[in-house]
């Protein structure tokens, strides 16, 4: 193994191992946190036949048990659902980490009901894992979504269906904003007004004026794709990735003399004036996380809309939604279509809504005003506005987004003399790597399902 790669491994387990701790502290503070009410989530209605039905759950980004545990326990009791929280977005099967994806594909039973990142559909199909779904039965989930979904298919059959839609947008701490006599972010902002209004707040030492908390989001504005799928080559000769090069020259210019970190913790601590960045995030752990902790420091802040590239033209930034679905070899397929219709039930879907995690149903319009409502009271709901044509994420890399490429050095341990790796070799190297692994597990994947076909069919 490369030098480089290894460094990239054992950054990786320490980042992981990181976050672990860090989601178990966040799920902790979730269950004591004072709701609003007792949720009362019964589904007296839905008679489950297996004695215990097997679910993965996609854990780096949305916590299980506020968004489907608490559900499921209160409606059918814990004892009836095997639970394997599985990692997305890095092929770990070289570090000797269990909770990869790839080695719970390869080493583990089936399950029954899938819940994961959008961004790795395109991964599920191809492998032929997921079966279509009967649509009849979902008729309150928004069309024009399930109208996204389809087009990921080049048979455009449905192959999962939306769970929720995690919202991102710019985060602002008022009083930061109050202290140096600058007016606030307002919605429609380009990263160029974000950018030059940064400048007017910034102040070494004292705080973080400008943090992107998942570059990610940001280059699917621009719906840059690396990976040519005719030529088979990384191609950085295009417009979006020269749009790429300049919004980060000037990104990372400005953010010269700060410390180079920042997550929605540093946030939720008064110690960042703005942070663009979605409502869950894997890792550095999104807003949600950080609800109750913006109330201990008693941070004053509100929400905009997320920064776009062009005003005239607004682009969001992709669609990251949370998915289910039922893969080919599952064993209790009946009771898991019936689980789905409770999950995506009014009851359960609107208490998401107050919880940060947007419903994708027809009628979740009418509820917008209760997003968030559970984490926090008299904030702006203006930043969630459906109508804004969003970009879409590379679909090169499935959950493993651009981020991942950069790397972050310090010079003479001064965290504020820092450099960053941006290099297209790396870029390409690490792409083509992981291209490799994808199309591996792929065909493992295929002919696991035609085993499975072939033994059905006997």
């Amino acid at each position: 193994m490369a030098i480089h790669q290894v460094k990239w491994v054992r950054m990786s387990i320490l980042i992981i191992l990181c976050a672990t701790v860090l989601l178990t502290a966040c799920v902790s503070e979730a269950e004591n946190d004072d709701r609003d009410g007792d949720v009362a989530l019964y589904a007296d209605d839905v008679d489950l036949q297996a004695e215990k039905i097997r679910v993965w759950w996609d854990w780096l980004e949305f916590p299980y048990e506020e968004l489907m545990g608490e559900y499921l326990k209160t409606a059918f009791g814990r004892e009836r659902f095997e639970v394997n929280q599985f990692i997305g977005g890095i092929p770990l099967d070289n570090t000797g980490m269990t909770e990869g994806l790839y080695h719970k594909l390869r080493n583990e039973p089936t399950p029954d009901l899938i819940v994961f990142d959008s961004m790795y559909l395109s991964f599920f199909i191809e492998s032929n894992y997921l079966e279509p779904m009967d649509i009849e039965n979902f008729l309150v989930l928004d069309p024009n979504v399930l109208d996204e979904l389809r087009t990921i298919a080049p048979d455009r059959q449905l192959y999962a269906l939306p769970y929720g839609e995690n919202v991102s947008g710019l985060f602002y701490n008022k009083t930061i904003f109050d202290t140096m006599k600058v007016p606030y972010p307002t919605d429609g902002m380009t990263w160029d007004e974000v950018i030059e209004l940064a400048s007017q707040v910034k102040s070494p030492g004292a705080w973080v004026s400008l943090y992107a908390n998942d570059i990610g989001i940001v280059a699917s504005q621009l719906s840059m794709e690396l990976y040519n799928k005719e030529t088979e080559l990384v191609d950085f000769d295009t417009e979006a990735w020269a749009e790429w090069e300049r919004f980060m020259d000037q990104y990372l210019s400005h953010r010269q003399g700060e410390v180079w970190s920042g997550s929605m913790s540093e946030f939720s601590g008064g110690k960042i004036a703005m942070i663009a960045g979605s409502m869950f995030h894997e890792l550095q752990h999104g807003f949600q996380d950080k609800a109750a902790q913006l109330r201990l420091f008693e941070v004053d802040w509100d929400v905009v809309r997320f920064p776009v590239f062009d005003a005239e033209q607004p682009v969001a930034p992709g669609r990251n939604m949370l998915l289910l679905g039922v893969p080919r070899m599952a064993e209790n397929k009946e009771d898991t279509y019936k689980l789905i219709r409770y999950l995506l039930s009014e009851t359960v879907q609107f208490e998401n809504m107050r919880r940060g995690l947007l419903s994708l149903r027809e009628d979740a319009d009418t509820r917008l005003e209760e997003f968030g409502s559970a984490l926090w009271t008299g904030k702006s709901t203006t930043f969630i506005d459906r109508s804004i044509p969003v970009g879409l994420y590379d679909s090169a890399l499935d959950k493993l987004t651009i981020d991942r490429f950069v790397g972050v050095g310090h010079y003479e341990n001064d965290p504020t003399n820092w450099w960053v790796v941006w290099d297209q070799d790396r870029i390409r190297n690490r792409l083509m790597e992981y291209r490799g692994e994808r199309a591996t597990m792929i065909l493992e994947l295929q002919e696991k399902v035609r085993e499975y076909e072939r033994f059905q069919a006997r």
